[in-house]
């Protein structure tokens, strides 16, 4: 038989329990929608590819840093490429040496609130896209393709069909 004091023990430990539960299930939504709206911000390690140069562009209201590369090939256009979440332009340096050799300038930056560009946080797409544009009003005349990777593919499909330069998306 259960005395009346371990009885009040165990009421009070299951009122605590429940209401620990209560205040994770409460703060559970705010804490993931922080780890998405703030990604961990990768830093840029290896310099730019041969033949490309560091740039900065302009976005909405934040700074965005990233490389440009040119062909020596006659232009064909030119290719962005929108890395993905909590990743950054080095994710590019494939894309920019393959296509700068076949004709194509070629662009890698890291998106807002990621690697060494501005921004407190991913809206993923709804600024992001209106800082593409911008990089894509910077450019060379010409057809624009889009190569992008999870995030950096929402962004370029959100993008496409508002600017009548991008051509393709991959």
């Amino acid at each position: 038989m259960i005395s009346k004091r371990a009885k009040k023990r165990l009421l009070v430990s299951g009122m605590i329990l429940l209401l620990l539960i209560g205040i994770v299930a409460i703060k559970l939504p705010a804490i993931g929608a922080s780890l998405i709206l703030h990604p961990f911000k990768r830093q840029v390690t290896k310099a730019p590819p041969n033949g490309c140069e560091q740039v900065t562009f302009q976005g909405d209201d934040v700074k965005l840093h990233g490389w440009r590369g040119y062909t020596t090939q006659q232009r064909r256009g030119t290719i962005i490429y929108l890395h993905g979440v909590s990743d950054n332009r080095e994710s590019g340096a494939g894309v920019i040496t393959h296509f700068c050799e076949r004709g194509f300038d070629v662009i890698a930056y890291d998106s807002r609130a990621h690697g060494e560009s501005e921004g407190e946080i991913s809206t993923y797409g709804f600024r992001e896209k209106e800082d593409l544009k911008r990089i894509i009003d910077t450019i060379a005349p010409g057809p624009v393709i889009l190569v992008g990777s999870s995030l950096g593919g929402a962004v370029a499909l959100q993008t496409a069909p508002f600017h009548p330069r991008i051509t393709a998306v991959v």
